[in-house]
């Protein structure tokens, strides 16, 4: 604490395993003892989760710190793919991003509003790690990539929501890409609602229903996977291929995996939980989900 860092949990137990009785168990029970004692919380004590989520901007993003009066500290400078700092979770207020280029060391706040075209969310960290690796436009756009490995943790959840609400850089667009089946649905709702909550602060005039920022549903959708199905099946019929090379063809080619109880269930809730909600609420991103979860149901496939 005197030094202000941060460490987790995994990191506390390693430091003395015989002290623990080799279970990081008892490691959790003695940090929530100590929390009980002082009547803090974990992040007041500086301990914190595993960082999980990462981000890629191809210019250098730096990270100030508001000190007494209106001065900045320097902090760090990011440039590529980097794990989402811990700042963000709690004290987001107290911490400001800006573009390199348009912004010295230690000065104030720019006189011109920043701008990052958009912010691209992806569930899977595979396509994220293939996108920062071989995808020239993204090295070369003026956009931001963003996963949570799946469903966000709330460090990746609560930087999302920093990047809508700070007022140093204008983004003007978030899309957001997730596999078609109820868990990927679930995690676009997720950050719709973040930045749509975020964005209700704002008294900027309403874009599409969203407070002034574009949000969007992306994502290969399941018609599209029908589609290229159809063609695949298409053209082994038209092949002259014999029926033992068509049936090895058919099944290493692409597939829709059936629904699961829980998946239905999870489709159940969540249509549920739109219908619920009154008619000014459901946007364009709403109805979008709405849709693929009823599209799912009826063919009682995921992609």
């Amino acid at each position: 604490l005197r030094q202000d860092k941060v460490a987790t949990v995994r990191d506390i137990y390693y430091k003395n395993v015989k002290l623990y009785n080799k279970h990081q168990t008892v490691c959790q029970k003695w940090i929530e003892v100590l929390c009980d004692g002082f009547d803090a919380k974990k992040f007041e004590l500086n301990i914190v989760a595993s960082q999980k989520g990462l981000f890629y901007y191809s210019k250098t993003l730096t990270l100030y710190k508001h000190e007494k009066g209106s001065d900045k500290s320097f902090l760090k400078d990011f440039t590529g793919s980097n794990l989402i700092p811990y700042c963000f979770e709690h004290k987001s207020e107290l911490y400001d991003l800006a573009l390199k280029d348009s912004m010295v060391k230690s000065a104030h706040r720019p006189k011109q509003k920043q701008i990052i075209d958009g912010v691209a969310i992806l569930e899977k960290d595979a396509i994220y790690s293939d996108l920062v690796l071989n995808s020239a436009f993204i090295k070369e756009s003026n956009w931001m990539l963003i996963t949570g490995k799946g469903n966000p943790d709330r460090l990746t959840q609560a930087f999302v929501k920093y990047l809508r609400e700070q007022k140093a850089i204008k983004i003007k667009k978030f899309y957001i890409f997730v596999d078609s089946d109820p868990y990927g649905i679930n995690i676009a709702y997720n950050y719709y609602n973040l930045i749509k909550c975020a964005a209700k602060f704002e008294k900027s005039s309403i874009l599409n229903g969203n407070h002034g920022v574009e949000i969007k549903f992306k994502g290969v959708q399941l018609f599209d996977l029908i589609d290229i199905l159809a063609e695949k099946n298409w053209a082994i019929e038209k092949s002259k291929l014999g029926t033992d090379t068509r049936q090895k063809i058919s099944s290493t080619a692409f597939q829709l995996i059936p629904l699961t109880p829980r998946d239905i269930r999870m489709c159940q809730s969540f249509l549920n939980k739109i219908a619920l909600l009154k008619t000014h609420q459901k946007d364009e991103v709403l109805c979008s989900l709405k849709t693929e979860l009823q599209r799912e149901m009826f063919f009682n496939s995921k992609g």
